[in-house]
């Protein structure tokens, strides 16, 4: 297993497996799929002009998970944060620690990158995933109350 940073040419791959992906994914989750990874062209320029960062892994050539965060300049703070819009492992490599290499690799790419802060939220049925981010070092700093949606959602920090 291999994980690459920002490949745009490797993205009709990906967008293959969030495809995929979204059969298995909670339906809060599968209209942020859509709406992040709908559209192939819109990917590409947003890697390929730093506006997202995409992390995969790969077993030969099949992907077989992903971590995306989008970056944001915060005007007049200073302060350049990212927000991570979409974890996920294929269910049969799932246990092996991938999503935590996943974030690790992340979290060193943002450091590097000079990205002060990385952000994300979790709904509350994902009990993995938000475990593995307080194990990385988040902390909460929202709850989100949802009326519409089934589940409730937390937020999660890290100063970088």
């Amino acid at each position: 297993m291999e994980i690459r940073k920002n490949e745009v040419e490797c993205l009709e791959n990906v967008q293959k497996f969030v495809e995929k992906s979204m059969q298995g994914v909670e339906k809060v989750y599968q209209t942020q799929c859509q709406m992040f990874y709908g559209n192939l062209q819109m990917i590409q320029q947003r890697v390929s002009h730093g506006m997202e960062k995409m992390y995969t892994v790969w077993e030969g050539d099949s992907c077989i998970a992903l971590l995306s965060a989008v970056v944001s300049p915060n005007q007049g703070t200073g302060c350049i944060s990212a927000t991570v819009v979409f974890t996920y492992v294929d269910e049969k490599h799932r246990n092996q620690k991938i999503a935590s290499q996943l974030v690790d690799t992340c979290l060193n790419d943002c450091r590097e990158s000079g990205i002060n802060k990385l952000t994300l939220s979790v709904a509350f049925p994902e009990k993995r995933t938000l475990c593995l981010y307080i194990t990385k070092g988040f902390k909460p700093e929202g709850y989100v109350n949802s009326i519409k949606e089934e589940y409730d959602t937390v937020i999660l920090g890290k100063l970088l």
